[in-house]
C-alpha cells in the first residue's frame, strides 16, 4: 500500500486556525499520521483485485483440468464395464439358444415318437371304418 506523508506542523496550524484548540489539533494530526499506513488507494486495491482474480483463474484452470481427468477415467471404466456387460449377455445368448435347440429336439422327439405311437392306431381305426362302409 502507498504510504501518504503529511506535514504535521503545517495540518496543526490549519486545524488551530480553524478554531481548534491546540491540544486537540494535535492529537488529530498525530492520529492522522498513525493510520495513514493503513490506507489503499484505487490502484492499491486494483492490483489486489487484478492478483486475486489471477489466483482464481489458476483455481479454476486447476479444477477445470482436475475434472477433466476424472470424467476420462469415469469414461474408460464405464467402457470397460460396458465390454464387460456385454460378453457375458453374449455368453447368456448363447447358453439360452443352446437350451432351446436341446429343448426343441427334445419336443421334436417326443412328437415323432407320439406320431408313431397315434398313427398306427389311426391307420387300424380308418381300415375298420373302410371295412364297415363296405359292409353297408
Amino acid at each position: 500500500m502507498t504510504a501518504y506523508t503529511i506535514d504535521t506542523h503545517e495540518t496543526v496550524r490549519q486545524l488551530a486556525a480553524a478554531g481548534i484548540p491546540d491540544n486537540q489539533a494535535e492529537a488529530i494530526v498525530a492520529a492522522l499520521s498513525r493510520s495513514d499506513t493503513e490506507l489503499a488507494t484505487k490502484t492499491d486495491l486494483r492490483q489486489e483485485c487484478a492478483a486475486v482474480k489471477a489466483d482464481l483463474r489458476q483455481e479454476i484452470a486447476a479444477v477445470k483440468t482436475d475434472l477433466q481427468r476424472e470424467i476420462t477415467a469415469v469414461r474408460v471404466d464405464l467402457s470397460q464395464e460396458i465390454a464387460t456387460v456385454k460378453t457375458d449377455l453374449q455368453r447368456e445368448i448363447t447358453a439360452v439358444r443352446a437350451d432351446l435347440e436341446v429343448l426343441r429336439s427334445e419336443v421334436k422327439a417326443e412328437l415323432g415318437a407320439a406320431i408313431n405311437k397315434v398313427l398306427p392306431a389311426q391307420i387300424a381305426v380308418a381300415g375298420l371304418l373302410f371295412a364297415a362302409i363296405k359292409l353297408f
